[in-house]
């Protein structure tokens, strides 16, 4: 969910959250690409990602469900994230 609105796109493997929502012309929050600011932050509400770097959430949010779809790169098959409005 972003804004909102529901979408649906696909990744390739290897690929970060962040990159799959930005290929396929999605308005995807983001400013550093490096997993140090933040603006990407959001909640994985069903599947599992895999965090490969976090200079910003700490333990509590990570067990919240909440990643950085700019480190983040999908370990299941579907994902559904929510960004904060």
């Amino acid at each position: 969910m972003l804004d909102g609105e529901a979408f649906a796109f696909d990744s390739v493997p290897g690929e970060t959250l962040l990159d799959a929502m930005l290929r396929a012309g999605l308005p995807a929050p983001n400013s550093c690409r490096m997993g140090q600011c933040g603006a990407c932050m959001c909640r994985v509400e069903r599947g599992e990602v895999a965090l490969a770097s976090n200079h910003v959430l700490d333990d509590d949010e990570i067990a919240a469900g909440w990643t950085l779809a700019c480190c983040a790169r999908p370990a299941s098959d579907a994902l559904r994230v929510v960004f904060p409005d």
